[in-house]
């Protein structure tokens, strides 16, 4: 006879995994939420609003071809940074990828996402159902999904939440959120030093005097300075992680927490099921961008 699948998970099993009841985001934890991304965005705009006028108003490179009738510089300069506020607008504000609750699985405006929850709870190796419901949701979470208590829902392909944009990292922004790292990593780096330019430098055939008036007025450079460069180390560093994290197709929860999630449990340190080579899982991750749900045959098996 054919080796049937078990059947999928009774209410009464869902019940005595989970809650009796939806464990939703409650009105304080909203208001916390929408006061820490005010916080954060202003701290962002008021950062780069101060880095701005540092270069526009003292003497660097980009002031200096500026007044002299070149403005290609600060073209691309400008237009680096409204591509790089925009990328992060779409960040706090869009969807990481997140999952449906109990209570939206009959929704019609969410039918493509419940079919495919339905249809990973399905094909899910016995072992893990209970693994993969949400107490708090109480549905079956896709595979390298997770709930994410700040947001208050499952997101599929989950990699971390991410403070600055107050939102999570997940399969639908896990790109944008990689783009602007690397945008970042270049407007930080390019402005620090256009900053650094404006406190070193003093503008061609000034008297002692001026030059004295100039280094009284290198107080908000200085600030400037102090401030960048150690954001854009830290942004450095994030991008060299991502870099990796891209190349060997894993996500920051599975390489932090690896030992502790269950579908990893039983597979080798060295094994990752998602691998596909290194130039395969870059072109997978910036053109197809796929959720990558299905654990592989060969990896089903119960953990000894």
């Amino acid at each position: 006879m054919p080796n049937r699948r078990p059947p999928l998970p009774s209410s009464e099993d869902l019940k005595r995994w989970g809650e009796e009841r939806l464990i939703d985001f409650d009105e304080k934890e909203k208001v916390t939420s929408s006061w820490i991304s005010t916080f954060t965005l202003a701290v962002y705009v008021f950062g780069q609003a101060i880095g701005v006028w540092v270069i526009v108003t003292r003497h660097n490179t980009l002031s200096t071809t500026f007044k002299k009738g070149d403005y290609r510089l600060s073209l691309l300069f400008a237009l680096m940074t409204v591509v790089t506020d925009a990328v992060y607008y779409s960040l706090v504000t869009g969807d990481p990828g997140r999952l449906l609750r109990e209570d939206q699985m009959d929704d019609e405006a969410h039918h493509e996402v419940a079919s495919l929850m339905r249809r990973s709870a399905e094909q899910l190796p016995e072992y893990l159902r209970k693994e993969q419901y949400c107490k708090y949701c109480r549905t079956t979470k896709l595979l390298r999904a997770k709930h994410c208590h700040s947001c208050g829902c499952c997101v599929a392909r989950f990699d971390h939440h991410c403070f600055w944009i107050y939102n999570c990292v997940g399969a639908k922004n896990h790109f944008r959120f990689f783009v602007l790292l690397i945008l970042l990593t270049v407007n930080l780096g390019w402005g620090n030093y256009l900053v650094w330019e404006s406190f070193t430098k003093t503008p061609p055939n000034a008297t002692f005097n001026q030059s004295n008036i100039d280094a009284a007025k290198n107080i908000v450079p200085l600030i400037a300075t102090f401030l960048g460069m150690p954001m854009w180390i830290f942004i450095l560093i994030v991008l060299s992680c991502h870099i990796v994290i891209v190349a060997t197709s894993v996500t920051t929860w599975e390489f932090v927490k690896r030992s502790k999630i269950p579908y990893l449990r039983s597979i080798p340190s060295g094994s990752n099921p998602w691998d596909k080579g290194c130039l395969n899982n870059v072109a997978s991750f910036c053109l197809t961008r796929k959720m990558d749900w299905k654990l592989p045959p060969e990896y089903c098996h119960n953990p000894v």
